[in-house]
């Protein structure tokens, strides 16, 4: 029983609440003399609300301590035990999924570290949903591998912006639970085909764009960030844009640059495949002609690759204005015979991502550097994204 408690956290904290908290006495700190509540299991069905909508300055689910040294011991035990008491809300089918692929995340970081990669050279996420559409699995995930940032796009199904507020407090307090921080608000703010604005129907559709816009603002404060991830309007798939329709997109990208600045937001627009703005030239041009410091890049070079780019990387990159580049996302390509892409795991296809993280380090980048994985295995994407996150570990230990 004794080996029980010294090994099971929450028996930690229930032992620091029968001793009135004096767990340990440093000659700077004093001692606890008085024991922290003990932390309530997340109740996935009966989400708490709010009272308003805020961006917290601290996490919302850690009582506020009475001392350093009680602090100390709350934030480690908490920590040590979310993984288990947390999973409890997964579903067992997915759960056992996640296990399964998981299993040896642990050792492999912990032995990478030991051979030099350091995780904290870059401030390294993966999107959520590349993990699973439970936000509880994808944030064990993260812990397993010491990550402390994620990039949120879809959660349990659903956009992030389709869901009400309430459901967003819910995952504000299940991130600081797990002590990672959102890098990026992900949305599909123009990622739709560029509207006639002289039609009702047109002008209509750029309206519910706005909306969208506002709800990220909403959401993207709620979670705590200022970062949101945008689009430059869509084109016929397969196609060429119409390079008449880019003083409009510009014109439409500015204004909102402008809305996001005065909310207090930025900006990061990802070039891809079949966008107004899919390559590394014409993210360029994006940035010479809407100088608003709330417009940046989600600089995505795998994207720029499959849009057509020669050189995504290093001739790409170099057009790039890299104190402008707010966000990057990593995974790897292979070309097949046919011309077509296949995604896959990083350092396992043609794309240089030591290359593009040592330039990042030279240019002084201080954003995150984000898996998207793109690619599953046999079904699974938790695997996939196993596999991938321990290249781009290697990759960092080569940078």
């Amino acid at each position: 029983s004794s080996v029980l408690q010294q090994q099971d956290p929450l028996c930690q904290l229930c032992a620091i609440a029968r001793s009135g908290g004096s767990r340990t006495t440093t000659p700077d700190r004093p001692s606890i003399t008085s024991a922290p509540p003990i932390p309530r299991r997340i109740q996935t069905s009966k989400p708490r609300k709010a009272a308003a909508t805020h961006r917290p300055t601290r996490p919302l689910a850690i009582p506020r301590p009475h001392s350093a040294a009680r602090a100390d011991a709350i934030r480690t035990i908490l920590l040590t035990s979310r993984n288990r008491y947390n999973s409890r809300t997964v579903k067992a089918s997915s759960r056992r999924d996640f296990l399964t692929t998981t299993a040896a995340a642990v050792p492999f970081s912990l032995a990478t570290a030991a051979r030099g990669a350091d995780p904290s050279a870059f401030q390294l996420a993966v999107t959520t949903d590349e993990i699973d559409e439970d936000i509880t699995v994808a944030l064990d995930f993260l812990g397993r591998f010491g990550l402390g940032h994620c990039e949120i796009r879809r959660i349990w199904n659903r956009y992030n912006t389709d869901w009400p507020l309430d459901k967003i407090r819910y995952v504000r307090r299940m991130l600081d639970e797990s002590g990672i921080q959102l890098a990026i608000l992900d949305t599909s703010f123009f990622k739709v085909r560029l509207p006639r604005m002289d039609t009702v129907d047109g002008s209509q559709r750029v309206r519910e764009q706005w909306d969208l816009l506002e709800r990220a603002f909403e959401r993207a404060d709620v979670l705590g960030t200022d970062l949101i991830r945008v689009f430059a309007f869509m084109h016929e798939r397969g196609g060429q844009p119409d390079k008449a329709a880019y003083p409009r997109i510009y014109d439409l990208v500015e204004e909102a640059a402008e809305r996001a600045a005065k909310a207090g937001f930025r900006l990061a627009l990802e070039n891809v495949a079949d966008s107004y703005v899919a390559t590394a030239a014409h993210s360029a041009n994006l940035l010479d002609a809407v100088s608003s410091p709330a417009l940046g890049l989600t600089w995505d070079p795998n994207n720029s690759a499959r849009a057509g780019d020669p050189e995504a990387f290093p001739g790409g990159y170099n057009l790039l204005d890299a104190k402008r580049i707010f966000h990057v996302h990593v995974r790897d390509y292979r070309r097949q015979a046919d011309g077509s892409f296949e995604w896959c795991g990083v350092g396992d296809g043609e794309f240089d991502n030591v290359g593009q993280l040592r330039a990042l380090q030279r240019d002084g980048y201080r954003g995150s550097v984000s898996l998207e994985t793109h690619f599953t295995i046999n079904g699974s994407k938790a695997k996939a994204s196993e596999h991938s996150l321990k290249g781009l570990l290697k990759a960092v230990a080569q940078v």
